[in-house]
């Protein structure tokens, strides 16, 4: 079973704090609970009611001894005494006080120490709305009866008492058929369209409590799974809605619970509630200057932030210079030539003409290259930005120069066929005798018994 509490968004903390509010019994506005002074009545005139006629059948079936009481049944004595009730209801009048023409009523005293919430049957009732719903500009909370926080008899070893209202014309006495208090759970006919339930429990045993404008009230913690659904008032306004759905929206407490709205019937004096839809936010319209603007200035925001991100590019070299002693080289290494600067008019012999502004060679490094051994040049491919760079290749210097094979020229054939036969020894002519051809450098590398000149 569900039962319903209605509230006003003043009492919005019930959902943020997890506490039901309760009001203390005798400081509530039913006269008919703490008995208010009444006009007194002769006895003739004081009415007996339906139940305290049937309490007293009762009274007197009971004081039956246990052999009449074996001989006739319950029902059936109490129906043969109805055909006398104007005897009994005067006996009943005799008995009360003489002079006092009122019932004996509860004493409100014993209610000092108790607190009451107030929860009803239905969620749509247009008068309860009206009387406990702040006129439809509340809500109404949901809550599972079946859980063992109302179940229970007992709240922290104190007894509870959860039963709903009898309505009738007639005020409970002492000894009215609902027990305990019965002033609390009774109240006058008109109100049975509320189905009121009413939970009651000593302050004792209060959470906390505060006194507001002169009245004291009393709040109870409650576990929040005792929560199934909350619907909002058709006039409540857009602020406290707002404030309802996000605090549903933020609380991982109330996450899966349903939110409704509650609406009216459109032919008939009824209510609906509907479930809460999720509107898309809505674009504020700004004049069409401003939104290029925007958008402009959108744009702008990124490309500065991806200009951010991207890493400058590397200019691919244009010319490697040659390798220093001493200095790292390899395929790591990338030596990128000097930027080349706008040709400048200007007069020679200033300071600032191109020719005082040739770069001087480095002395260090043409001292440093001759003492270093001779390299092999291999031609610089130039590669375009797409194209996948080649790796360089390290060249070995060579240890000994290549021989430099020289070609005699074509007028000195005679010399060589000389040569030829000195070599054979078929022509021996004393040095002295030779030409100048013969003693020529070349002719030096093949005469016998002389060593090869150094190169």
């Amino acid at each position: 079973m569900k039962l319903y509490l209605y509230l006003s968004f003043r009492h919005l903390d019930v959902l943020r704090n997890n506490r039901l509010h309760f009001s203390g019994v005798t400081e509530r506005a039913d006269p008919f609970e703490n008995n208010r002074p009444a006009m007194s009545k002769t006895p003739e005139h004081v009415p007996i009611s339906e139940e305290d006629f049937t309490a007293e059948l009762r009274r007197q079936y009971t004081a039956l001894p246990e052999h009449m009481q074996a001989l006739v049944d319950e029902d059936y004595f109490c129906n043969q005494l109805r055909q006398k009730r104007p005897a009994i209801e005067k006996q009943m009048r005799d008995r009360q006080r003489p002079g006092s023409g009122k019932k004996q009523l509860p004493d409100p005293k014993k209610l000092e120490s108790l607190a009451l919430c107030r929860l009803f049957k239905s969620a749509l009732n247009p008068v309860i709305w009206e009387r406990y719903g702040d006129q439809y500009k509340g809500f109404v909370v949901e809550l599972d009866v079946r859980h063992p926080y109302f179940s229970d008899n007992r709240y922290k070893a104190q007894p509870q008492v959860l039963k709903p209202v009898s309505y009738s014309s007639d005020r409970p006495s002492v000894k009215a058929r609902i027990q305990p208090f019965p002033a609390l759970f009774y109240r006058p006919q008109p109100f049975e369209s509320e189905q009121e339930y009413r939970l009651v429990r000593p302050k004792e045993v209060c959470d906390q409590s505060t006194d507001l404008n002169g009245r004291e009230f009393f709040f109870y913690n409650f576990p929040p799974s005792l929560i199934s659904r909350v619907i909002i008032g058709c006039n409540a306004n857009d602020e406290d809605r707002k404030a309802l759905l996000q605090l549903f929206s933020a609380d991982l407490r109330y996450k899966k619970t349903p939110v409704e709205n509650l609406w009216l019937d459109s032919d008939l004096f009824t209510l609906h509630s509907k479930p809460v839809q999720k509107k898309a936010p809505v674009a504020s319209k700004k004049p069409l200057k401003a939104a290029a603007a925007d958008k402009l200035e959108s744009a702008v925001r990124k490309t500065e932030h991806q200009a951010r991100k991207t890493p400058p590019a590397v200019k691919p070299a244009l010319a490697k210079k040659k390798p220093v002693s001493g200095a790292k080289t390899g395929p790591d290494v990338i030596q990128s030539s000097p930027p080349v600067k706008k040709a400048e008019t200007m007069k020679p012999g200033t300071a600032s003409s191109p020719e005082a502004k040739k770069p001087q060679p480095d002395k260090s490094r043409a001292l440093a290259q001759q003492k270093a051994p001779t390299q092999k040049k291999v031609p610089v491919q130039k590669t375009t930005p797409g194209q996948q760079k080649a790796r360089p290749q390290k060249i070995a210097a060579s240890t000994a120069p290549e021989p430099v094979k020289k070609t005699v020229p074509d007028d000195k054939k005679v010399v060589t066929e000389l040569a030829k036969q000195l070599v054979g020894g078929e022509l021996k002519v004393p040095d002295k005798k030779l030409s100048a051809a013969a003693r020529s450098p070349e002719m030096a590398v093949i005469r016998p018994g002389k060593k090869k000149p150094a190169q």
